[in-house]
């Protein structure tokens, strides 16, 4: 237990860390030193091929979660469970993108002046999907061997940093738009080596063929186990992902540009919902384990009050300041103003759930999580056709609302049934009520002009107005008495 929160708590601080610098490069330095469509471009790719790297693994990383108590020993000179996993895999990825080179042309065709651009820029998605897939079972078999925190060190924390140089490269004219690109693919072989290399050296890992004899018994549970998983990554895929694929597909790659850069900055929302997540996850299969439902259920609450408020506190500046901000890059980022919105209020509705996923993922009713995903995966694509021919980038925003939308009020209602918890509670209904007025109010707040220099003059203005509003809304929620209910020491 202790290892597992330590880690946990260390690959929060990479994530962290690594949303700082990735701030800076996907909010600022991109928007103002790339094209709309070259933003796109890069965005395009990797949502391809992420999405091929989900499919075309065949599972390999949930079958890998689930064998790995019974076929890997460390002691045993012949440690080839992961040799087995890699081959498996390795045939999924020559069959699926061998599929994608003679049907994914119709997937890549987006508008025609954008159609040559993506042709031409597509070799780039066989080594971008081989280097995400070998990450995901690298990274899943250095997790089973209770080393998390690598695969966060190097992918949040690393990879962001050589990022940034290759901006810089690239600001000084040290290199084009096309090296760029190639190198931008090749940072994503650095986690995939480290992680290997430093498997090695543990000797868990070796180069050695697996044994026919010891893995054609369980090929059918591995089918049925990779099948499961490929559904489940697919449908995280899905919602993470598909906007961009059909923004290009609707629209094209500037627009895809101007969503990629306004949707970032909505999803900031989400980072402490992801560490408490991990963090509590011990804590919840404990109290399973137990059966202390009546401990889980206040911790849920506390969990959805402590999630609320966190969420708002991240919200608020953001909404009171994104004009201020989105003066300083391009014009043409004017547009994503409700993108931010309605991607930043997609996540504030999941903090709803509490730790609800954590506990519903531990507990015998965790394929529900799948098929939910699924549900609103499905919705977020059928909703993206119907709303981004008419609103645009916009479209897409919403469409990712009401899927999420949607599946709260799924694991809401597991919750409820199955484990019988208190869902709707009126401490955090006031939480938004308090929140709505004082962001309201907010917006009444006038923007000085206190030097010459716009980003500075900017950034003065963005301190006072968060300063202020984060004071008012404070001192409005002590007033209430919602800051003692949350309990934060007791939580943490």
């Amino acid at each position: 237990m202790g290892i597992v929160i330590k880690q946990t708590i260390k690959g929060s601080f990479y994530a962290y860390l690594g949303v700082i610098i990735g701030g800076v490069n996907v909010a600022i330095l991109l928007p103002l030193l790339f094209s709309e469509a070259q933003i796109g471009l890069v965005n395009i790719l990797v949502s391809v091929s992420a999405i091929l790297a989900q499919i075309s693994c065949l599972g390999g990383n949930g079958i890998i979660s689930y064998f790995f108590p019974r076929f890997h020993d460390k002691a045993s000179q012949q440690k080839d469970f992961f040799s087995f996993v890699w081959i498996y895999s390795m045939i999924g990825f020559a069959v699926f993108y061998t599929l994608f080179l003679l049907f994914g042309d119709h997937l890549l065709a987006g508008k025609s002046a954008d159609a040559q651009t993506l042709r031409e820029y597509s070799v780039m998605l066989f080594p971008l999907t081989f280097f995400t897939l070998a990450f995901l079972l690298v990274d899943t078999f250095a997790s089973s061997t209770l080393n998390a925190t690598i695969g966060s060190f190097y992918k949040e924390l690393v990879m962001r940093l050589v990022n940034t140089a290759l901006i810089v490269l690239f600001y000084f004219e040290l290199i084009d738009f096309r090296l760029f690109m190639w190198l931008y693919v090749a940072n994503f072989a650095i986690p995939v080596v480290a992680i290997t290399v430093h498997l090695f050296r543990k000797r868990e890992i070796s180069l050695c063929w697996p044994s026919k004899t010891k893995y054609l018994p369980h090929l059918k549970t591995m089918a049925s186990i990779g099948i499961f998983f490929i559904l489940n990554g697919l449908s995280n895929s899905l919602a993470i992902y598909i906007d961009k694929l059909m923004i290009t597909y609707y629209l094209g790659l500037k627009e895809t540009g101007i969503y990629s850069i306004t949707n970032f900055i909505g999803t900031v929302v989400r980072i402490p919902r992801l560490a408490m997540g991990k963090i509590s996850t011990p804590i919840i299969a404990q109290a399973l384990n137990d059966g202390d439902y009546k401990s889980l259920e206040k911790f849920f609450r506390l969990s959805v009050l402590s999630q609320v408020i966190v969420g708002l506190l991240i919200f608020i500046p953001i909404w009171i300041n994104i004009d201020i901000f989105l003066a300083l890059l391009p014009p043409s980022y004017l547009e994503g103003k409700m993108v931010v919105f309605y991607i930043s209020l997609s996540f504030l509705v999941t903090c709803f759930l509490g730790i609800g996923i954590q506990v519903i993922q531990l507990s015998k009713h965790y394929k529900l999580i799948t098929y939910f995903n699924l549900i609103a995966g499905v919705a977020v694509v059928v909703l993206n056709a119907l709303f981004i021919p008419i609103w645009g980038i916009t479209g897409a925003a919403s469409a990712t609302l009401a899927s999420k939308v949607l599946l709260v009020i799924l694991f809401l209602f597991v919750l409820h049934k199955r484990f019988h918890f208190r869902v709707l509670f009126a401490d955090s209904a006031l939480v938004v009520l308090i929140s709505s007025l004082v962001i309201a109010g907010a917006l009444y707040l006038p923007v000085g002009q206190f030097v010459e220099q716009k980003f500075v003059n900017g950034g003065i203005n963005i301190i006072i107005r968060t300063v202020i509003t984060l004071a008012v809304w404070g001192l409005a929620l002590q007033v209430t008495g919602l800051f003692k209910r949350v309990k934060f020491k007791e939580i943490v």
